[in-house]
Order: structure tokens, then sequence, then C-alpha cells
């Protein structure tokens, strides 16, 4: 099992920039609460291996985001002394980069959440399902207007992580750098010095 390491408090804001759009709307107004659900759980990387572990993966390797960012990765760094592949550099594409305000990496832009949204609430489906409006002629033409009134514009956000989380996220994070390092051959902690 292979784990890539990413810094929490850059992954966390890209992750919650990536899903947005799909998150419930408790979350799309509340970075914080978006830090506490299990929606980010997969940057608490103490509790990752423990669940790994639980299902039987102790062969667990780590390789760094930054590594797979810069296309430095070799068949080694995957598969240890198993590797009979000898490939010194796996070329690797980058996709996907949220978009930042220039001059501040902490601000990522995101997109706005209307009125719609508040149907996503359960009440208001209950409601929709329970008098039958999906089915009235100018329904569609209402959520179609709703999505026109913004609650929040879009916009370049901070993210910051509340400091539970990013306590959390990041003792993790050094324990899972610590036994990356063990990982590596001798010679290669060496040089690293």
């Amino acid at each position: 099992m292979i784990i890539s390491l990413r810094d929490p408090a850059e992954g966390v804001p890209s992750l919650y920039q990536e899903v947005f759009n799909g998150l419930p709307l408790r979350h799309k107004f509340s970075f914080g609460s978006f830090c506490k659900s299990e929606k980010a759980a997969c940057y608490d990387f103490g509790r990752v291996r423990e669940e790994l572990e639980q299902f039987g993966f102790h062969e667990i390797r780590y390789i760094t985001f930054d590594a797979i960012r810069k296309g430095r990765i070799s068949s080694g760094d995957l598969f240890g002394d198993c590797d009979i592949l000898q490939i010194a550099e796996i070329p690797i594409g980058h996709a996907n980069a949220g978009e930042r305000r220039q001059g501040d990496n902490s601000q990522r832009k995101l997109g706005g959440v209307t009125l719609k949204s508040l149907g996503q609430l359960t009440p208001a489906r209950w409601l929709v399902d329970r008098l039958g409006f999906r089915q009235v002629s100018a329904y569609r033409r209402l959520v179609a207007g709703m999505d026109r009134v913004a609650l929040r514009p879009s916009g370049y956000r901070a993210l910051v992580m509340p400091e539970q989380s990013a306590a959390r996220f990041h003792a993790g994070y050094e324990q899972a750098l610590s036994k990356l390092k063990s990982q590596q051959p001798a010679s290669e902690r060496a040089s690293a010095v």
C-alpha cells in the first residue's frame, strides 16, 4: 500500500476547493466544519495508517506529494526492496491545480453559494417531495431563478484550519514523514542529511 504525503496545511484547502461544489451547505459556509468532517480525514495520516492496518495492510510505503508533483519518483520509491522494474524516473502528469490569488497562496478561488443550495437541506427536500412541487410546470423556472440569487458570491477566500484540526493533521503528517525517512536505504538517508 502506498500513501502519498502532502502537508495538510496545503492539502486540506486544496481538497476543499476541489470538492466545494458537491459539499453539503454547512461545509460550504464553514471550512472549519469541513476540516472536522470525514471528508478531510484522508489527511489524518495516523488514522489512515491505523485503518489500513486494521484491514490487513501492514506493508505501507510513503511518498511525498512534492516528489509526485515534481515527477521525481522511481520504481524503487514505490516498491522498495521488491522493485523488479528498476525504473529511474516515472513520468507523472500534473493536473487539477486549483486557482489561487496571485501573491497570496492562502487565498483559494471558491464557487458561489446560491439560494438553490437551500434545496439540499432535508426539510426543503421533504417539503418539495411531500407537496409534489417537482410536477408543477413552473418548478424548473423557479429553481433556475433561485440559482441566480447569491447567498455568498464566488471569489477568493482564505482557508485557515482550526487549531485543533491543524494540530491533529500535522502530528500524523510528521509521524508519517519519519516513517518515510526510515523506509529509505541508509545510503540515501546519509546523503539527505
